[in-house]
């Protein structure tokens, strides 16, 4: 049995892990996995350090010990820069004239709005925003209380289609502001990476984005501490892969699953029994020697 750390219930990963935990107990004789829902990525790796869970999803920039390695790259956390049509901010700079609803305080994406007003040079002390949970900040779009939200979230995320189905339902025209300068923060954060929301991804009839919008995200990942049996982990490891297109029709977001890419420089270690799974076709040094060894023999 393995513990996961999740993030918060009926987010994006404790939904993605619920049903890879359904997956695993299908398609395998020896694991089982048991969810822990809880704040965000930040208290996860603080469970993992103390032993308290086996694996955890947390995001890729979020600070790790030595012990700790990964298993996969789950999906990307996308930003939203949402605002009230009739605003007439379509620009990031313009948030220093508008009324924000930004993450609750200590959470990851609470710092990527910072990260985001650092390289724009935001006026924190002259701007207005309150940090809330996304409900909240959603209620309080749709209803004229702030005229932009701020949120890190995927591009399926249940709540975040249900903000822009809402909207529709009451006549209300949203706007998607794009953050053109994505790939300059990346410069700076190379664990932010620029993406293309597709034109149309929200809404169809009326699209949203009305463009391919541009802006940054940041890879949610699975880890482990290196003391967790190999076996296990590499017993995970193939269920992700070997079952994706089980786990992509009950939650799409399971379509993204990947290998870590070990040529881009990894800031966590590969756990021993993804390494494992990852290598199984590859050829052992006798293998791939046999000639020159015989030779020498």
């Amino acid at each position: 049995m393995l513990t996961v750390a999740t993030g918060p219930f009926g987010s994006d990963a404790y939904v993605l892990m619920r049903e890879v935990a359904e997956v695993v107990e299908r398609h395998s004789s020896t694991l089982r996995l048991a969810l822990k829902a809880t704040r965000d990525a930040s208290q996860n790796i603080a469970l993992l350090n103390r032993g308290e869970i086996d694996t955890a999803v947390i995001r890729s920039d979020t600070p790790v010990v030595s012990d700790v390695r990964v298993i996969a790259d789950l999906y990307p956390d996308v930003m939203h820069l949402i605002t009230r049509f009739d605003a007439g901010i379509r620009n990031v700079n313009e948030l220093q004239r508008a009324n924000v609803s930004i993450p609750q305080y200590g959470t990851d994406a609470f710092r990527s709005f910072w990260v985001l007003g650092d390289h724009y040079d935001l006026p924190i002390d002259r701007m207005k925003w309150d940090a809330e949970p996304f409900l909240q900040g959603a209620t309080r779009l749709l209803n004229g209380d702030v005229n932009a939200l701020f949120t890190t979230r995927s591009m399926r995320d249940a709540q975040l289609i249900r903000l822009f189905e809402d909207a529709q339902l009451k006549g209300l025209k949203l706007h998607l502001v794009p953050i053109r300068q994505a790939a300059a923060i990346a410069v700076k954060r190379p664990f932010l990476k620029p993406v293309t929301i597709p034109a149309g991804t929200y809404t169809g009839a009326t699209p949203i984005p009305g463009i391919d919008l541009p802006t940054s995200s940041v890879d949610r990942i699975l880890v482990s501490r290196d003391d967790i049996p190999a076996e296990a982990i590499r017993e995970l490891t193939r269920i992700l892969f070997e079952h994706r297109l089980d786990l992509t029709i009950r939650f799409s977001l399971a379509s993204a699953i990947s290998q870590p890419d070990q040529t881009r420089g990894l800031s966590v270690p590969l756990h021993d029994g993804a390494e494992a799974f990852y290598l199984r076709d590859e050829p052992s040094f006798i293998q791939e020697n046999a000639e020159p060894l015989a030779l020498m023999v």
